[in-house]
């Protein structure tokens, strides 16, 4: 499975691509519905955007940047077809295992090995 969930300044987030490719559903699909339910999803964080280059002739495309609660909501707002169910799953598994990773690496254990074997903590 591909990454689901990035890791950025110690926030988890995923995106409105990952998640239109990963359940099968049109990007501006996915978008449309994140913005008639704008106010609803500002309730848990600002949306944030960025902006991915268009392959050669092909426009821009502007991917809404999701966190944990985000993401879930948007989940529930999906159909539950046997793609999308399995999405979701994924989705799941890698949100706790970034938010362990993230716990994990503001230990003072792990920030003592990872400057004992060079290990870039941010």
């Amino acid at each position: 499975m591909m990454e689901l969930v990035k890791v950025r300044d110690n926030d988890i987030f995923t995106d409105s691509l990952i998640i239109s490719e990963a359940t099968g559903n049109a990007h501006d699909s996915v978008t449309k519905l994140i913005k008639k339910y704008s106010d609803i999803f500002k309730e848990f964080g600002e949306l944030s955007t960025d902006l991915k280059s268009g392959q050669i002739g092909k426009k821009d495309i502007t991917i809404v940047l999701l966190n944990e609660p985000q993401s879930t909501l948007l989940m529930t707002f999906l159909g539950n077809s046997k793609k999308v169910v399995l999405f979701k799953k994924e989705l799941v598994k890698q949100f706790y295992a970034m938010r362990r990773l993230i716990m994990e690496r503001q230990t003072t254990d792990w920030q003592y090995y990872a400057s004992r074997v060079k290990i870039s903590v941010d």
